[in-house]
């Protein structure tokens, strides 16, 4: 049985597209590679295919949607972005280079509603 018949036959009619995807990608290449790729077990891919993940299912949706369904949101600094790229923005420290992208992003980031690094910080 491969991973999105595992998956069709334990999520049912309710398979999310997020779920969708992880089967078809661990088809095409393998469980182990993807939970390296999205940095979760390969323990946690299988429990997640047979709907039986005991921690947090909505931060292994969110690493899926990101890493491997290319997820987007608004930036207040570029506009829509990438979240892989936005988390990467995140864990930058401030650097006073001179670039004014790289400060407005620092003081951005510290506020913004898709800060994953620390709590939001009045500046």
């Amino acid at each position: 049985m491969n991973s999105t018949e595992k998956a069709r036959l334990y999520w049912g009619d309710n398979l999310p597209d997020w779920i969708r995807i992880l089967a078809e990608e661990c088809d095409k290449t393998s469980q182990g590679k993807v939970a390296a790729r999205i940095k979760y077990s390969k323990a946690t891919i299988s429990l997640v295919l047979k709907n039986d993940y005991k921690g947090t299912i909505a931060a292994v949706e969110e690493r899926i949607r990101t890493v491997l369904m290319n997820s987007t949101h608004e930036c207040p600094v570029f506009g829509e972005i990438l979240t892989r790229d936005c988390l990467f923005n995140q864990a930058q420290p401030f650097s006073n280079s001179g670039n004014p992208n790289r400060i407005r992003l620092f003081r951005a980031c510290r506020q913004c509603k898709f800060n994953r690094t620390k709590e939001n910080v009045d500046v």
